[in-house]
């Protein structure tokens, strides 16, 4: 799948970035002043989009595309 192609909203990618940088969902949330079941949802939905069933298979998706 060619991850470029994909339309993330803006915290969508927010969240992403934040995610590709180590964050845990509870750190993003603070960082975005949301809650971290937000941050949880919007994670999902990442995934969900992507195809992927795990954070770590987001990540492998999203490293081996740069």
């Amino acid at each position: 799948m060619d991850v470029r192609k994909i339309r993330f909203s803006k915290r969508q990618e927010e969240c992403l970035s934040y995610t590709l940088k180590g964050y845990s969902a509870k750190k993003i949330a603070q960082t975005l002043n949301l809650s971290p079941r937000t941050i949880e949802r919007y994670l999902e939905d990442i995934k969900n989009k992507s195809g992927c069933r795990t954070k770590y298979q987001l990540l492998a998706l999203f490293y081996k595309s740069k």
